[in-house]
C-alpha cells in the first residue's frame, strides 16, 4: 500500500478537494508529488476514487511535456490517492505578481499552454478549473521555462457538451475569477469552457487584473454574465493589435463566438493572425489610450534561475496582490489601468455609455455677435444643451437598473444612442431588458431595417432575442441578405435559433452563403432547431434534403446541411450521410462522421465500422472513431452483443493509442458476455491496459446488475427508477420517481434484456405541474417517438401514458432512451416514476 512505499515528507499545498504532500517514493528512490483526496463519507470516497483513476489513466496515457507526469493511483485505508512528478519552480500565479509579461513571455506563455490543452482535448479531458495557480513554471538548465498544468481535480472526460459537477449544495466547482458563464448558468459545459478560462488567465497575464472584477462573488459573477470588463488593449497598447483581440476572442461571453477548439485558437496565434470575424481595424477605445512608448518594452518578469540578464528585471514596485476566495469579501476593488504607465483612473473605472467629452456651448455665441443675437442665440442653445442633459440623465437612470421600466418615449432615444459606438453596447442592453413597453414591439423589430451603423444592427439584434421577439424573423432573415458585418450575422444566427420555425426553414437554408466556419455552426444550430420544431419527426429532414440534393452548395455549406442531417436523425437522411461518406472531398466524409456520430439510434454503427477499413486520412478516422463511442450504447436494431463483436473486430484494425482508445471505451458500455470475455483477455494480454480492462468489466458489471428481463409473455415488466441510468447533473432519484428534470442534455435510459423476438409496447408513468407542457424524444429498437407530455396538474398525480412500440428480430440485450425535446422556460420536464415493457407480438 502507499504507507510502504512512498513516505510523506511534508505538506505542499491544501484546498477544499484535498491535500497535497511530498513524498519520498522507495522503490524508484525519488521525490514525488502524493495527492489524496477528501471524502465525507465512505460512499463519497468510492465515487471520488473512480473519478480519480478515471483521469489519472487518462492523464497517464498523455506524457505531454506540458502536462504534470502521472506516475502511480491507488487506494488504501487512508483512501484514494495519485502520484505525480514533483514539480520544482513556481506558479504562473507568483511570477504575475512581480508584474505582467512582456511580449516574448507571453508568447511561449501560450504557445505551451495551448499546447498541453490539445492533448488533453483530444482525450476528451475537460479540465474546467484553469487558473494561474495550476500553471507552473519549471526553470530548464539553459535558462528557459516550460509550463506545465496541474490539477485536473474539477476535469471532466466527454467528447460532447456536458453538464458539470456541482458541490453538495448544488454549487458550480471551479475558480470564481476564470470561470466561464456557463459555469454560472449550469449550462452545458464542453472543450470551449477551458478556452474561455485560458482567455482569462492570458488577460491577467498581461495586465495583472482579474478581466472580469467586483468586490463581492455576486459582483463577479455579474461582470462574468454581462461581460463587462475594459479592452486589453487600453491596458497593453504595446501589444501588437492581434494579441488582444485574440486573448479577448477567447473570452467570448457566447461559447459558440470562441474558437472551436484549442488547435484553432493555436493555429490563430502562431501565425499572429485576428481571430475570425474580428477586424484588424481598432477597436473603439474604452478610455483614450495613453501616452505610451511603445520602443520600451514591458520588462521580462521570468527571472533565470541563476546569473543574469536583462531579461529578468523587475518591475519595482509590483505590488503583491492578495489571493481572494469566492466564499468571502473579495476586498476593495483594484482599479485596473495600463501596464507600467499611470493613466486616469476614475476615467478607466467608467462604465462605458458615461465615458463622453463634455461639450461646452461654442465660444462663438459670445465673441462678435450682437447682445440681442447673441441673447437669443444663447437661449436656443442652452435649451438644446438641457434637453441633451435631460436625455442623458434618462439614459443613465436606465442603464443604472437591473430591470428598467420605460415608455414609448424612451424608445427615440435608445435607438438613436444605439448608432453611438460609445453607446451602442449599453443602449442595446437597455432595450433588451426595457420593461412596459410590448405595445413597442412592434416598432423595436421595425427599426432593425432602419439601422445605420454595424454596431446599430448588431445590439439591436441581441436586444431582439433578448426580448423574445418571435415576430421579428422575417426582418431578422432580411438582415442576413444585406448584411456584411460578421458579428451581426453571427447575432442574427442566433436570434434565428431562438425563434425560427420549420415553415420558415427554406428561408434559413437560402441564407447559407457564407464560408466562415464560426457562422456555419451558428447557421447549423439555427437549423437545426428550427427543423426540431416540426413535431413529425419524419418531415423534419425533408428541407434539408431538398437543399443538399439541388447541389448548389459549396463544400462547407454542404457539410453544415450534413452534420445537421445527422443531428435530426430521420430515415430518409442516412442514405445521403452514408453516400457523403464515400465522397472524394474529405469535407464531406467529416461532416459525414461527425454528423453520423450525431444519429439518434445506433443503426449508422456498422457503416462507420466499415469506413474506418478504408479510410485514410487520420483526422476523419478521429472523428468516425468518436462517433463510434457514442453510437455504442444507444438504441438500435442489433443487440449489444452484436455491437461488441463488431467492436472488438475493429479494436484489431486500430491504428494508434487514441484509436485502440476510443474503441475500448466504446466497448466498456455495451453489455454482453463478449465484451466481458475482451476485457479479461486484455487484462492478462496488455498488462498496459489493465487498469482500463478492470474498469471496464466494473462498468460492464454495475449495467449488467441494473439490467431488467423482459417477460416473454403478453403481460406487463416494470422498469423501475432505481434502476434507470442518470446522466451526471441536476437529474435524481427522490422518493422513487426521478425528478429536477431541467436541461435538455438531461438523459435517462434502461438496459433490457429481451428473452425472445417480437413486438413490444412502451409505456410511462409521468406526472407534471407545468404550466406548458415539455416534449421527450423515447428511442426504442430503431423507433424514435416525439411525444408531449401529458399536464396532470400535480407532480404527484402520475398517469399511465402508451408511448409506442417496436419490432425485435433477435433477442438480447438493448436499451432505451429518453432525452428532452422542449422544455418550457423555467419548468421541469416531467416527473417519472418508471416505464413498463409489455409483448404485444410476434
Amino acid at each position: 500500500m502507499s504507507q510502504t512505499r512512498y513516505e510523506v515528507l511534508g505538506k505542499i499545498a491544501e484546498g477544499g478537494l484535498g491535500t497535497v504532500y511530498k513524498a519520498y517514493d522507495r522503490n524508484l528512490r525519488r521525490e514525488v508529488a502524493l495527492k489524496r483526496v477528501r471524502a465525507s463519507s465512505p460512499e463519497e470516497a468510492d465515487q471520488q476514487a473512480e473519478q480519480l483513476f478515471t483521469e489519472a489513466r487518462t492523464l497517464s496515457t498523455l506524457q505531454h511535456p506540458h502536462i504534470v507526469t502521472i506516475f502511480d493511483v491507488g487506494r488504501d485505508e487512508e483512501g484514494a490517492y495519485i502520484v505525480m512528478e514533483l514539480l520544482k519552480g513556481e506558479t504562473l500565479e507568483d511570477i504575475i505578481e512581480r508584474g505582467a509579461l512582456n511580449q516574448n513571455d507571453f508568447h511561449d506563455l501560450a504557445m505551451q499552454s495551448l499546447e498541453g490543452m490539445i492533448s488533453a482535448h483530444n482525450t476528451g479531458l475537460i479540465h474546467l478549473d484553469i487558473k494561474p495557480q495550476n500553471f507552473m513554471v519549471i526553470w530548464l538548465p539553459s535558462g528557459k521555462f516550460q509550463i506545465k498544468i496541474l490539477d485536473f481535480g474539477l476535469s471532466q472526460i466527454s467528447h460532447q457538451p456536458l453538464i458539470q459537477e456541482t458541490d453538495e449544495d448544488g454549487s458550480i466547482m471551479g475558480s470564481i475569477f476564470f470561470m466561464a458563464p456557463e459555469q454560472f448558468e449550469r449550462s452545458p459545459v464542453d472543450i470551449r469552457t477551458d478556452l474561455y478560462s485560458l482567455g482569462c488567465v492570458y488577460y491577467f497575464a498581461l495586465t495583472q487584473n482579474y478581466p472580469f472584477q467586483g468586490e463581492t462573488a455576486p459582483e463577479v459573477m455579474s461582470s462574468h454574465l454581462y461581460h463587462s470588463f475594459i479592452p486589453l488593449a487600453q491596458l497593453r497598447p504595446d501589444l501588437p493589435k492581434f494579441i488582444p483581440q485574440w486573448v479577448e476572442w477567447l473570452m467570448s461571453r457566447d461559447p459558440d463566438h470562441r474558437p472551436a477548439n484549442v488547435s484553432h485558437a493555436f493555429e490563430i496565434f502562431s501565425e499572429g493572425k485576428f481571430p475570425p470575424a474580428i477586424s484588424a481595424a481598432p477597436l473603439p477605445d474604452f478610455i483614450p489610450a495613453p501616452n505610451f512608448v511603445a520602443t520600451d518594452s514591458v520588462p521580462s518578469i521570468f527571472p533565470t534561475p541563476s546569473g543574469g540578464s536583462t531579461s529578468q528585471m523587475l518591475r519595482p514596485g509590483a505590488p503583491r496582490r492578495p489571493k481572494p476566495t469566492a466564499t468571502q469579501a473579495l476586498g476593495s476593488k483594484k482599479m485596473p489601468k495600463p501596464v507600467a504607465k499611470p493613466v486616469n483612473i476614475a476615467a478607466a473605472s467608467a462604465p462605458k455609455h458615461l465615458q463622453q467629452n463634455k461639450k461646452s456651448l461654442p465660444k462663438w455665441l459670445t465673441h462678435g455677435v450682437p447682445a440681442g443675437l447673441a441673447a437669443i442665440l444663447i437661449l436656443f442653445f442652452a435649451t438644446k444643451f438641457i434637453l441633451s442633459s435631460q436625455a442623458r440623465s434618462r439614459f443613465d437612470t436606465l442603464a443604472s437598473m437591473d430591470q428598467p421600466i420605460g415608455t414609448a418615449k424612451d424608445l427615440p432615444l435608445l435607438f438613436r444612442l444605439l448608432e453611438d459606438p460609445a453607446t451602442s453596447e449599453t443602449a442595446g442592453k437597455v432595450l433588451g431588458k426595457l420593461q412596459n413597453v410590448d405595445a413597442s414591439n412592434p416598432q423595436i423589430i421595425d427599426q432593425l431595417g432602419k439601422t445605420q451603423s454595424p454596431e446599430a444592427s448588431l445590439h439591436l439584434t441581441s436586444a431582439i432575442a433578448q426580448r423574445d421577439l418571435r415576430d421579428a424573423v422575417p426582418a431578422l432573415i432580411n438582415q442576413l441578405k444585406t448584411s456584411t458585418h460578421p458579428a451581426t450575422r453571427l447575432a442574427t444566427w442566433s436570434a434565428l435559433a431562438r425563434f425560427a420555425t420549420f415553415e420558415q426553414l427554406p428561408d434559413l437554408l437560402n441564407q447559407l452563403t457564407s464560408e466562415e466556419p464560426e457562422e456555419l455552426r451558428a447557421a447549423e444550430n439555427a437549423i437545426v432547431r428550427a427543423a426540431r420544431t416540426q413535431t413529425e419527426l419524419g418531415q423534419r429532414s425533408q428541407p434539408l434534403l431538398q437543399t443538399l440534393r439541388a447541389n448548389t452548395l459549396k463544400p462547407d455549406q454542404q457539410s453544415a446541411v450534413i452534420r445537421a442531417l445527422g443531428q435530426l436523425g430521420s430515415n430518409d437522411a442516412l442514405p445521403d450521410l452514408l453516400n457523403a461518406l464515400k465522397a472524394a472531398d474529405p469535407k464531406l466524409r467529416t461532416a459525414a462522421a461527425i454528423g453520423l456520430g450525431n444519429w439518434p439510434t445506433s443503426v449508422p454503427i456498422l457503416n462507420l465500422l466499415d469506413f474506418i477499413r478504408e479510410e485514410k486520412n487520420p483526422f476523419i478516422r478521429g472523428n468516425a472513431f468518436s462517433s463510434i463511442g457514442n453510437l455504442a450504447p444507444l438504441s438500435g436494431n442489433l443487440p449489444q452483443e452484436e455491437i461488441a463483436q463488431a467492436l472488438i473486430t475493429a479494436h484489431a484494425a486500430t491504428k494508434d493509442n487514441r484509436e485502440q482508445t476510443s474503441i475500448l471505451d466504446a466497448l466498456s458500455r455495451v453489455v454482453s458476455p463478449s465484451s466481458q470475455e475482451f476485457f479479461r483477455k486484455l487484462a492478462v494480454e496488455a498488462p498496459r491496459r489493465r487498469g482500463v480492462a478492470d474498469r471496464a468489466l466494473k462498468l460492464l458489471a454495475a449495467a449488467q446488475a441494473k439490467a431488467t428481463v423482459i417477460a416473454p409473455a403478453s403481460t406487463a415488466t416494470i422498469l423501475p427508477p432505481d434502476k434507470a441510468e442518470l446522466t451526471p447533473g441536476p437529474l435524481i432519484l427522490k422518493t422513487g420517481v426521478i425528478i429536477n428534470w431541467f436541461g435538455n442534455s438531461d438523459l435517462v435510459n434502461w438496459l433490457i434484456k429481451l428473452e425472445s423476438p417480437g413486438t413490444y409496447e412502451v409505456q410511462l408513468s409521468q406526472a407534471s405541474d407545468s404550466r406548458q407542457p415539455g416534449r421527450y424524444l423515447l428511442t426504442f429498437g430503431t423507433e424514435r417517438f416525439s411525444k408531449t407530455v401529458e399536464m396532470t396538474g400535480s407532480g404527484s398525480a402520475f398517469k399511465t401514458v402508451t408511448v409506442g412500440s417496436a419490432k425485435f428480430d433477435k433477442p438480447g440485450y438493448y436499451r432505451l432512451w429518453i432525452r428532452p425535446q422542449q422544455i418550457p422556460k423555467g419548468q421541469i420536464l416531467m416527473h417519472l416514476k418508471g416505464a413498463a415493457i409489455t409483448r404485444t407480438g410476434d
